[in-house]
């Protein structure tokens, strides 16, 4: 049974995009509402000590709240007719970025213990929309395409990705039928719009972000037009030239199509050694072809945990060596960060897209003697709660 909740008094913001507010000493995580509302909202989940509500009427509004910038997102609009994928449509774009920049220093704080400075998600581009250039779709029984409402099946019908890039939106693909489908990805591929429409066979498109890189259509590739580029950028600049050595076993963990053992190999092309260590089989064939450029790169299909615990059992070590890592939004975990920190790199660049993953790691990267020595963050996700940070550890 839903409960209402009312007149909330919005104190603080959650990773996730929940507004926080509390009651009688309990903890309500609160979706669509931020420091400073007042609002009205449905418990869905109800625990001892914590509840989760979505927000339904705003009685007094933030001064940080604004118009959703997705109409059929607003507040106004039934909860599970709201469409997923823009959480801080809400919320006007400087406050996202401060309240990005407070959870990455909040999840410092508590999972490592560490000060880090204010203000560090910083934006990638000058629009908070239109930057999208892959939409993943969903079909409903009668053929209507949309994304689904948060935490539901339930398909919505919408009139516009503001979102997605203005090629997506003219191709209108979110306002067709297509009845016996259950999924659709559209792709802007450089202006180029392609549909995968449900386990269709994938084909190759070429991406780029200082080089050329194929990769299929139906694998990763990062979503904003921006973001491949501002990321092999971070990677590049964040090492350490002083620590870099070209012939050490430099790696790229959680590799992907090899987009960032291409920054470690292009700091000196004819003699940087460099290994792409990814389980995806597709991803590696491609990570092979796109570090071609590199006479000493390689890449390896494996699990980076396997791949770790062979290296420490046959102890080799990787004293020299700059790792960079991507892993997913679990992040590498305390068997993979014991492991790698055992064979003592000599830097360790690590991509997080969750602030607490990487709090945890690098915690667990401090146990081993490892320090933070300079993080960044980059909003590759406006008008979402999601963002990236880079950060180097170094003995």
């Amino acid at each position: 049974m839903i409960e209402t909740a009312k007149n909330l008094r919005i104190v603080n913001i959650a990773h996730g995009g929940w507004g926080v507010a509390r009651v009688e000493g309990k903890v309500i995580f609160v979706a669509g509402a931020i420091p400073g509302d007042i609002v009205d909202a449905e418990v869905f989940q109800s625990k001892k000590n914590f509840a989760k509500a979505d927000a339904t009427e705003v009685i007094e509004p933030s001064p940080s709240r604004r118009l959703h910038i997705w109409p059929e997102a607003d507040i106004s609009k039934p909860v599970n007719g709201r469409p997923g994928g823009a959480d801080y449509g809400h919320i006007s774009y400087p406050a996202q970025l401060r309240y990005k920049s407070q959870i990455l220093k909040e999840s410092m704080q508590k999972f490592a213990k560490l000060e880090i400075e204010d203000g560090l998600v910083m934006p990638i581009s000058d629009n908070e929309l239109g930057w999208r250039t892959r939409v993943d779709l969903h079909v409903n029984e009668q053929g209507i395409v949309g994304p689904y409402a948060e935490r539901s099946n339930n398909v919505i019908k919408v009139q516009s990705l503001p979102l997605a890039t203005e090629a997506i939106n003219s191709a209108g693909i979110h306002k067709e039928n297509f009845a016996g489908a259950k999924t659709v990805r559209v792709i802007d591929n450089q202006g180029e719009i392609r549909l995968v429409i449900d386990e269709q066979k994938p084909s190759t498109i070429t991406e780029f972000a200082q080089f050329e890189f194929k990769v299929s259509d139906t694998g990763f590739w990062q979503v904003h037009k921006n973001a491949a580029t501002t990321l092999f950028d971070a990677v590049s600049e964040l090492i350490d030239d002083n620590l870099f050595d070209p012939k050490a076993e430099n790696h790229d963990l959680y590799g992907g199509v090899g987009l960032l053992a291409s920054a470690i190999a292009n700091k000196d092309k004819a003699n940087t050694r460099v290994i792409s260590v990814e389980s995806d089989p597709g991803a590696v064939d491609f990570a092979s072809e796109n570090l071609s450029f590199a006479p000493h790169a390689r890449s390896v299909e494996s699990k980076v945990d396997s791949y770790l615990k062979n290296l420490v059992s046959n102890s080799a070590k990787l004293k020299g060596a700059t790792v960079v890592m991507d892993p997913p939004r679990i992040g590498a975990g305390r068997d993979v960060m014991n492991n790698l920190t055992s064979m003592k790199p000599a830097q360790i660049i690590y991509v997080a897209c969750d602030p607490v993953a990487l709090s945890r790691d690098v915690e667990y990267a401090m146990q081993a003697g490892y320090k933070l020595a300079e993080i960044k963050g980059y909003d590759l996700f406006p008008n979402t709660h999601h963002f990236e940070a880079v950060a180097r550890l170094t003995l």
